[in-house]
């Protein structure tokens, strides 16, 4: 549910910069400077006003009363940052690098993110070539992938949430389709077309990450138990980190340069892809033999 809130964001905002490119001229403003302040200013706002108030920890809530607070403090896990706890731990980073599943977690992340998010940048380029009479309707035409991704990823995760499929097989599966839409952007000269593969290559993109942070929780949980009681924060935030890359290399991959075709974009998108797909088939593997082994050794146990 939070992070389709996040895909949820993305909908509203473009109802309304299609709502605001209508306030054009008003107060002597442009549209895009009224997109500015009516979006920008309440962030800023709640942004400083929720630092100022939020507590980090139980520990510094000063709405708790001491009961309280230790009852609370009482019932959070072992693997719980808290307040008295280091910044940065060398121990955690050792337990973390003596751990084969997290580098694996580590190169989906940077696959996907690169190879997957990317693909957005693509999205502009192509409404252009609508040729559409009004600017203001191309910021309608990104809606469908994000309200087609909410109701995708709902509905798979609560299959997932029922153990009636794999979180892993989900992620795997909409890797594929993504590298068939990259295949499919190379050949295809329609416009029209582009666009609804690049919405449904969005959807594809949006639906990998909520498949697998439960497992990336999951195992980075199992390490904390065995190695560091904080570990679990770290590798969260390490690989979290990761997923940020496209935004820093995506750029760099969608050039210009390289439109309006974008041919070499989607062909190292496709190679990134790949590497992600063989990653997550190896990690899913290893996971499922860890699985098993407990399993085996919990059975021995209780006989």
């Amino acid at each position: 549910m939070l992070y389709t809130a996040g895909i949820l964001a993305g909908i509203l905002s473009g109802l309304l910069a299609f709502g605001i490119h209508y306030m054009n001229g008003i107060g002597g403003l442009a549209g895009w400077r009224w997109l500015f302040l009516i979006e920008g200013l309440p962030v800023l706002v709640a942004g400083v006003v929720t630092s100022l108030t939020l507590p980090d920890y139980p520990d510094t809530a000063s709405f708790l009363s001491e009961e309280d607070r230790q009852l609370l403090l009482s019932e959070m896990p072992g693997t719980q940052p808290s307040a008295k706890a280091k910044t940065w731990d060398w121990v955690e980073v050792k337990a973390l690098s003596q751990n084969s599943v997290f580098y694996l977690f580590i190169l989906i992340w940077i696959g996907h993110a690169i190879g997957g998010y990317s693909v957005g940048m693509v999205l502009p380029t192509v409404l252009y070539d609508l040729k559409l009479e009004s600017s203001n309707i191309t910021q309608l035409l990104t809606l469908p992938p994000c309200a087609l991704g909410i109701v995708i990823v709902l509905i798979i995760a609560n299959r997932v949430r029922s153990k009636r499929v794999s979180p892993w097989v989900w992620a795997i599966i909409f890797e594929m389709l993504n590298c068939g839409c990259y295949i499919a952007l190379m050949a295809l000269r329609n416009t029209i077309a582009k666009y609804v593969i690049v919405c449904f290559a969005l959807v594809c993109t949006g639906g990998v990450m909520p498949m697998l942070y439960p497992e990336l929780i999951r195992t980075a949980r199992e390490i904390s138990l065995t190695s560091h009681p904080s570990t679990l924060g770290l590798s969260i935030s390490i690989t979290a980190t990761f997923a940020h890359l496209a935004g820093i290399v995506g750029p760099q991959v969608y050039q210009s340069r390289f439109g309006p075709g974008y041919r070499t974009s989607f062909a190292v998108s496709l190679g990134l892809l790949a590497v992600t797909i063989a990653a997550m088939i190896t990690c899913w593997t290893v996971i499922r033999r860890r699985d098993a082994l407990k399993a085996s050794e919990a059975e021995t146990e209780t006989s």
